[in-house]
């Protein structure tokens, strides 16, 4: 099954910031580097011509590892969204 992005449907985007007001975007290339105890806010967007088109967010996982698929580690921080 393709996904809408192959099918040219949608495009995603994930943004980073650090702070509440969405200013100060995190760019650090694919890693994303925060002190402990120090928040993080995200923006999540998509762009599709299917008006109908919602999204929401089911699990997201802070972890040490590159491996997405690797859900043995690291903090959950949305379950079931």
């Amino acid at each position: 099954m393709k996904s809408l992005v192959h099918l040219g449907l949608a495009s995603f985007s994930l943004k980073m910031f650090s702070d509440p007001s969405f200013t100060k975007m995190v760019n650090n290339g694919d890693t994303i580097s925060i002190g402990k105890g120090r928040n993080l806010f995200g923006n999540i967007g998509v762009d599709s011509t299917d008006s109908n088109l919602r999204v929401g967010i089911d699990d997201c996982r802070i972890t040490r590892s590159k491996d997405t698929s690797d859900n043995s580690s690291g903090q959950l921080v949305i379950e079931n969204g």
